[in-house]
């Protein structure tokens, strides 16, 4: 099944992807230039790491080199920001390790239980989160079992190892910033800036399909609403690390998010003109003054024309009926094209305006562009509970297992083991299928601890000096390197930077012992196994599931908004909506409707932003035509608990009826702008639930 890249937990964001669909040799070249660069930086981050903890003396200086490695980010806003999440989660997890080990390291059963449920409520977090941010809860976690399980048996001396580990990964944290920071660093500003013309064309090239006469395949659209939306998903993730860049001042955070939510507007603005244009066609009423309107709004977004678009909007104000009287449907469905039409010139208009603002000091026409207020607010992401509690769940359960089978067997190593497993379930637990991922992380654990054996007992006994030993090991590390610096390679590089460093026995001392090698590699790969196991027991949720799930999600938020009565908060209700298309996106190859899953998202996204419409209209009509109002949105809510029952959005007979009524009276109404909105967020309703009208 093919599931998503664990994009938030373990990997980052990276430069801009060619749109060709297969690079060339010239951009490959690149590409593999770049990842060298990337591994050689590192390579010299864990170096430094490994002499300074060797210098004053740590224990286990190896967790400076693994951390090195696990927050290595090509950008160095990204760097710093993973760095200090780990640090803060780092030293959150060793405080709870210090409060539960030796107040329950007498009763093994109870200490189990309390890490398992820490972990286990750690992951729920991160998992909830899904941004970069959700690092500290996951460090939180994991942290506690690194270092409560290994000191079982010494107790007394937890609070020293809980220091040793924050000190060790202090030190990475610290060597991989500063060496990424003076070599060539890559700001995260100019990366959101070309991160965002891209989008810009995105969404120029959506509006154009949109518009186009006749209409473009529904393949063609399908894929421009697509990148749209996930181009707008990895903006957010990569804007979470802007104000940890160096030169985070460039940004406006203010314009930024703004023009994020004026892109998101486009997707059910630029879809909601298509459909009015189809309806009106099918009826022959789509007459010259209309065509050649869109053609002109097309030639004004091909061209880029400088200015607000304000003769377009104003034409198209003109074109509207005067509701002087009631008008047939022909009539307000040309209403609605229009509106949209001109909300769709303005927010084109907006976002280009917002965009020449970005960057302070920028001469740009325009630089006044307006901020809504709602606008500037952190984009809010969908939550999904249940799927959280399966990866809490699961990763709960992974630990006490392996604690049984540590207990029952007195395993020397079984904590390491344990330790394995946890981090393994705790980074891909929240994936839909994350078997696939988890069995790459095991072969690079497998791989990692050949590598080491080699490396401990072939290699480094012939090391007599620091230089030596980094010769020595300058290749394993730079493959480590290589491996992390593309998310495809990452679940490999991730087993093997867990595994390699300490079997490889990047200890204060040299041990050379192969049976602690051999104990401590077993436990490595039968931890990851049993992960493995784990994971595979989960029951994955398959595409179908996947799409249920969260069309369900849409629906419940749908019932919400029927017995709102407080101004509804459309900017989140797009935010929420589109997050969920990037959810969807990857399942949609193995659904057998995906295309009609992907146009019902955004369906129920035009459906919400018309209940906001009609919330808002609400307030300014009669003591009747609320009555009607408020019956319509039982009906509607009753339709949305119904669709979560059956799994299939329906507009039932009572339903229709009721619309129909609402229509008709409000189109009685003396002509008034509340009477102009309320006609907008009907008609906007009766398309979307039933576009066949």
């Amino acid at each position: 099944m093919g599931a998503a890249e664990p994009r938030s937990l373990i990997s980052w964001p990276f430069p801009v992807a060619s749109r060709r669909p297969f690079p060339d040799k010239g951009t490959a070249c690149c590409d593999g230039l770049v990842d060298a660069f990337f591994s050689l930086k590192t390579l010299a981050a864990a170096f430094l790491a490994y002499y300074i903890s060797l210098r004053i003396g740590l224990a286990r200086p190896y967790w400076s080199v693994i951390t090195c490695y696990i927050v290595a980010q090509p950008l160095a806003g990204a760097l710093l920001s993973k760095g200090l999440f780990r640090l803060i989660g780092t030293v959150v997890g060793a405080g709870m390790a210090i409060v539960l080990v030796p107040n329950l390291v007498n009763t093994p059963e109870l200490l189990t239980l309390a890490l398992a449920l820490w972990l286990g409520a750690c992951t729920y977090v991160a998992a909830l989160d899904r941004t970069p941010r959700s690092y500290i809860s996951l460090l939180a976690g994991y942290s506690a079992v690194i270092v409560g399980f290994p000191s079982v048996d010494t107790p007394g001396a937890i609070f020293i190892v809980a220091l040793s580990r924050v000190q060790e990964i202090g030190i990475g944290i610290v060597c991989v910033s500063l060496v990424h920071a003076l070599l060539f660093p890559r700001p995260v500003w100019r990366q959101v800036r070309e991160r965002l013309d891209l989008i810009l064309a995105d969404a120029e090239a959506w509006s154009l399909d949109a518009l186009a006469m006749p209409v473009e395949p529904d393949a063609v659209l399908r894929q421009d609403r697509r990148r749209l939306a996930n181009d707008l998903h990895d903006l957010h993730l990569l804007s979470v690390h802007l104000p940890y860049d160096m030169a985070s001042t460039v940004i406006e955070p203010a314009s930024l998010r703004s023009v994020e939510m004026q892109l998101g507007r486009l997707l059910p603005l630029a879809g909601a003109v298509e459909d009015r244009i189809e309806a009106l066609r099918q009826r022959d009423a789509y007459t010259s003054p209309l065509t050649d309107l869109v053609e002109d709004v097309r030639d004004w977004i091909v061209r880029e024309a400088p200015g607000d678009g304000h003769p377009l909007i104003e034409r198209a104000r003109a074109l509207e009926p005067a509701l002087k009287a009631p008008e047939d449907w022909v009539q307000l469905v040309r209403l609605s094209l229009l509106d949209r039409l001109a909300d769709l010139i303005e927010t084109h208009a907006t976002a280009r305006r917002l965009r020449n603002r970005l960057v302070r000091g920028a001469s740009s026409e325009g630089s006044d562009a307006s901020i809504r207020p709602g606008d500037t607010g952190r984009r809010v992401l969908h939550r999904d509970h249940r799927m959280a509690l399966r990866a809490a769940s699961a990763t709960t359960l992974t630990v006490l297992a392996g604690c049984a089978f540590w207990i029952v067997t007195a395993w020397p190593d079984g904590a390491t083991a344990v330790v394995s497993s946890a981090i393994i379930c705790a980074l891909f637990s929240h994936l839909d299928a994350p078997l696939g991922v988890a069995r790459r992380v095991f072969y690079g654990t497998i791989g990692a601890a050949i590598a080491a054996g080699f490396c401990a007992f072939v290699l480094m006994p012939r090391a007599t000096d620091f230089v030596t030993l980094c010769l020595v090991l300058s290749p394993f590390l730079f493959l480590l390197g290589w491996l992390l610096a593309r998310p495809d390679r990452a679940p490999y590089g991730i087993g093997a930077v867990l595994a390699f460093p300490g079997l490889a026995g990047l200890n204060a001392d040299y041990g050379g012992m192969f049976g602690t090698f051999a104990n401590q590699a077993i436990a490595q790969v039968l931890g990851s196994l049993a992960a493995c196991l784990m994971l595979g027991a989960v029951r994955a949720t398959d595409a179908k599931g996947t799409a249920q799930r969260l069309a369900r999600a849409g629906w419940r938020e749908l019932v919400r908004k029927t017995e709102m009565r407080s101004e509804p908060d459309t900017p989140a209700w797009i935010s929420r909506t589109l997050d969920r298309m990037v959810l969807l996106s990857p399942h949609l190859p193995d659904l057998v409707e995906g295309m009609s899953e992907e146009r019902n998202r955004l369906r129920d996204l035009r459906i919400g932003m018309a209940l906001d419409d009609l919330q808002r209209a609400g307030a300014n009509i009669g003591e009747r035509q609320a009555r009607y109002i408020d019956l319509l949105k039982s009906r509607l809510r009753d339709c949305f608990v119904s669709a979560q029952w059956i799994g299939v959005l329906k507009a039932d007979p009572a339903l229709q009826r009721t619309l129909n009524q609402t229509l008709a009276n409000a189109n009685l109404l003396p002509p008034t702008p509340g009477k102009r909105s309320l006609l907008l967020a009907l008609v906007g309703l009766s398309r979307n639930l039933s576009p066949s009208d």
